[in-house]
């Protein structure tokens, strides 16, 4: 292995766009001015060189599904997967770019590109994680010049010009799904109230849109395409419809809106399948007054929604709605 090579491999990330964009070539640059090594055991790991090359070949995704939690992005996904312009990675949530630690791991970004290496000449490579949207408080802002400390800073080094979406479910339902998610998942017992366990998991926090979407809008701009749950819920045709529109890719709504239309929205059997212990159990309830509480805590972040998309979203602070919506069985 050249010198240089190895030196190119070591380097830190602070050019990873650029670093991946070159590695290919430099890769084979130096294979060709070597001379021929041994064969390593078929038992040993991929050297980092190895990784370089791989890295180099596969597709990089450049279309994030962001978020939110509990707000229709596994439908989404799988809406995507049904359009030939669309390559979606096959297991839903990889949850890398929410590890920050992982920025300078060469290893670690060859084993995540790996679920797109049978992507093709599709117009958009996607994935979907829905935690990324999730700006913690007293983030510091972005800086381009820094290493991320965020899922968002972090797509921007490595997929500089990806397409975010996001997809925005009233805070308060989210909020609940979310609780009642997590007691399925056995993370809570059955005494836990959303009070009291709110700060847990983002349960609360992630509802926060104000926050998460201001941090977002300053990194990727007019990258960044937002819709509403509601949109979904009302109409998937025409809320793939507008999707299509804006990614500029052909409209297969009707098609893929009827091959979906018994896939369950955020259906609470959902939920309850990945725990079969769980099948016969309510979910924890959340009283009408807890309810009204939150809805004044995300005052403005309906607020913010509402300016963003200019649209109104005053259903979302009914909070008598909500608590008549909220299935517990």
């Amino acid at each position: 292995m050249s010198r240089a090579l190895v030196a190119k491999i070591s380097c830190n990330w602070k050019n990873v766009s650029k670093f991946v964009k070159e590695s290919e070539l430099e890769y084979k640059m130096a294979q060709s001015a070597q001379p021929q090594e041994e064969t390593t055991s078929s038992e040993e790991l991929p050297l980092a060189s190895d990784n370089v090359a791989r890295i180099a070949e596969i597709r990089k995704p450049n279309l994030i599904i962001a978020g939110a939690q509990k707000s229709g992005t596994t439908w989404l996904h799988r809406a995507l997967r049904d359009h030939p312009e669309f390559y979606t990675s096959v297991k839903k949530e990889l949850n890398f770019f929410n590890k920050v630690d992982l920025y300078n791991n060469a290893d670690a970004l060859k084993e995540y590109l790996d679920n797109f290496e049978r992507a093709g000449q599709q117009t958009y490579v996607a994935e979907s994680t829905p935690h990324y949207l999730w700006v913690r408080e007293n983030t510091e802002p972005y800086d381009p010049s820094s290493e991320p400390k965020t899922s968002g800073a972090f797509i921007k080094k490595v997929l500089p010009d990806a397409k975010i979406v996001f997809l925005l479910r009233d805070p308060v339902s989210r909020a609940v799904s979310a609780f009642h998610h997590h007691f399925a998942m056995g993370r809570l017992d059955a005494t836990a109230t959303i009070d009291e366990v709110g700060k847990q998991y983002g349960i609360i926090d992630i509802g926060h849109y104000a926050r998460h979407l201001a941090y977002w809008k300053n990194i990727f701009t007019d990258n960044l395409y937002i819709y509403t749950y509601d949109e979904l819920k009302s109409d998937a045709q025409q809320f793939l419809s507008h999707l299509f529109n804006d990614l500029g890719v052909e409209d297969q709504s009707e098609v893929i809106a009827n091959q979906l239309a018994i896939a369950k929205i955020n259906s609470k059997q959902n939920i309850k399948s990945r725990n079969d212990e769980l099948v016969a159990t309510e979910f924890p309830r959340v009283s009408l007054e807890q309810l009204k509480n939150l809805v004044r805590l995300y005052e403005p972040d309906i607020a913010y929604v509402e300016d963003y998309l200019s649209v109104d979203l005053s259903h979302w602070r009914d909070a008598d709605s909500i608590h008549d919506s909220i299935v517990y069985k």
